[in-house]
């Protein structure tokens, strides 16, 4: 693991490549693909076993707040067409 990640000399990839620090100071997504970071962001917000109200409150909130980055997105595009 040390000759491979974190040996500068004869590390196989760069730090930039593996390294998730920058990407969540930029608040980017940790993986590439963004499916699995969504399934990320659920597994965060849920615990393992939740109790059934406040699963349904979660998955609400859930929904208001994709509701609400997708209501942005097509405010945001409307105005790029214009």
């Amino acid at each position: 693991m040390v000759s491979t990640y974190v040996d500068i000399t004869s590390s196989r990839y760069p730090i930039e490549l593996w390294n998730v620090n920058d990407a969540l100071l930029k608040n980017l997504p940790r993986t590439n693909n963004h499916v699995e970071g969504y399934n990320g962001r659920l597994g965060s917000l849920f615990p393992v076993r939740p109790y059934l109200f406040r699963l349904i409150e979660r998955l609400r909130d859930e929904q208001v707040y994709q509701h609400l980055l997708a209501e942005q997105a097509t405010v945001h595009t409307k105005k790029e067409n214009k």
